[in-house]
């Protein structure tokens, strides 16, 4: 029998035609909810600095969180579900599918690691069928959501590191990452990490890395 590889997944971009994080905006900005507004425009403004790495990830979920701050999680979660549902599904890569469900056939782990908040990645990776995530998480008191977000951040090196403690907390430190599938130049880190890794939908820049370090390109659509 086949031992089973870790397989991970990006989200935005990789899975999706989605920034999910700012489409989360959106989608409360449409349906009226306070400070979407105000949110929306800072961390657009904010996430101009994403595609060179320099993105401050504290200032942007700060601001994210402001439509939801005091809202219960149960309210969020389902909210969030209702999202994945409407705006996510539609955008949905055809061939990011089909490479999970190949991935799910072998009999693989998937792990889908974000650097969007995990409250809303979560609904999203089930649509594929994937349990498993890590996203950036948001400190949860008396069941409320805070302005609190709790570091270090699944974003660039944080991923690795995120990575590497979940491998520990689920007893498989010694399973190493068989395959790493993204789009973005904040998760070179990650890519560097894999065994073997696939740039989806990359641009110049990370089409010329790809090409340097030897890795798979592939383009998907939805």
């Amino acid at each position: 029998m086949t031992k089973p590889k870790l397989i991970v997944f990006d989200l935005d971009g990789t899975l999706v035609d989605s920034d999910s994080a700012q489409d989360w905006m959106y989608f409360l900005r449409k349906n009226s909810w306070p400070y979407s507004k105000e949110a929306t425009e800072i961390c657009s403004e904010i996430m101009q600095d994403y595609s060179s790495g320099r993105m401050n990830m504290k200032d942007y979920m700060q601001a994210w969180v402001l439509p939801i701050k005091g809202k219960r999680v149960t309210e969020i979660r389902a909210l969030a579900t209702e999202f994945a549902e409407q705006y996510i599904k539609p955008r949905i890569y055809t061939q990011g599918m089909r490479k999970v469900r190949e991935h799910q056939k072998a009999g693989d782990i998937l792990l889908v690691i974000s650097a969007s908040p995990t409250i809303i990645v979560e609904p999203i990776a089930a649509l594929f069928g994937i349990q498993h995530v890590i996203g950036i998480d948001i400190e949860v008191s008396d069941s409320k959501i805070t302005q609190n977000v709790i570091e270090p951040f699944s974003f660039g090196n944080g991923k690795v590191a995120l990575l590497k403690l979940w491998q520990k907390q689920h007893g498989l430190e010694d399973l190493p990452l068989g395959c790493i599938y993204s789009d973005s130049i904040n998760d070179v880190p990650l890519l560097d990490y894999a065994l073997n890794s696939h740039v989806i939908n990359g641009n110049e820049q990370m089409r010329s890395i790809a090409k340097e370090n030897g890795w798979c390109t592939h383009e998907w659509s939805v």
